[in-house]
């Protein structure tokens, strides 16, 4: 088929499987002569600069919001693996601090079994001539302490090297009698020489008449147990015959 063309300085279009092509590079031509507007130029910069902070933004947001929610995760899983040693420790602490404490009771009592030996020996020792002893009170002193109960786990505690609350003194009354009222100030100066002994004090004395006429001295004193130094005490080792 031929085409004849009419228009004079027309050009012959062309048909490449049944549509136009279109020329772009004329179309950014078009479209950049038709923008001479320095505001519109401007406006259209700052929404590209505007969105492309916003593209940034959101996406650092993203990752830094997931770094925080990982390490959210990893705090949680520590804090509850650090709970139970914690609990354990609390545990294994009170249960030390229990054991101690009795220990400390078994080593006060150990250490107490010893005083009215002590104590009756000095005052057997230090009994001048005509003198004897009609009785021995105890007025308190040396009562151990119940143990403590284990805490629970989170409970208020003491500290573990809390030492125990020293007792009362142990305070004793002597009652006796004398037909010496010299001796009875010798007795008293020999148990206040003793290491196990201060602050003997005459509480009463007085002039008795006893059987067949007899004049004699009741008096009553109270002493008080003193923890002699080591030096005083004498450890001798016992043996025992096995046939």
């Amino acid at each position: 088929m031929i085409e004849i063309n009419l228009l004079p300085g027309g050009k012959k279009k062309t048909r490449k499987g049944g549509g136009s092509s279109v020329d772009f590079k004329a179309l950014l031509a078009n479209a950049t002569a038709k923008i001479k507007d320095p505001y519109l130029v401007g406006a259209i910069a700052s929404w590209v600069i505007a969105l492309g902070a916003v593209g940034y933004l959101w996406t650092s947001q993203g990752s830094r919001a997931d770094e925080l929610k990982a390490r959210q995760e990893k705090a949680v899983a520590d804090s509850a693996n650090f709970a139970k040693v914690i609990s354990e420790q609390t545990r294994a602490t009170a249960q030390r601090d229990s054991v101690r404490r009795q220990f400390q009771i078994i080593r006060m009592i150990d250490g107490n079994r010893y005083i009215w030996a002590h104590l009756l020996d000095e005052v057997s020792r230090s009994l001048p001539e005509y003198t004897w002893i009609t009785g021995v009170r105890q007025l308190g002193g040396f009562t151990p302490l119940p143990p403590k109960p284990v805490d629970q786990p989170g409970a208020k505690k003491t500290a573990a090297d809390t030492a125990l609350p020293a007792p009362p003194p142990l305070q004793f009354r002597l009652s006796g009698n004398t037909v010496d009222i010299q001796a009875l100030t010798r007795f008293m100066r020999l148990l206040e020489a003793s290491p196990f002994i201060k602050g003997v004090t005459l509480l009463s004395s007085e002039l008795t008449t006893g059987e067949k006429g007899k004049e004699f001295t009741k008096f009553e004193l109270q002493c008080e147990y003193e923890q002699a130094p080591a030096s005083a005490l004498r450890t001798t080792q016992l043996s025992v015959k096995v046939k």
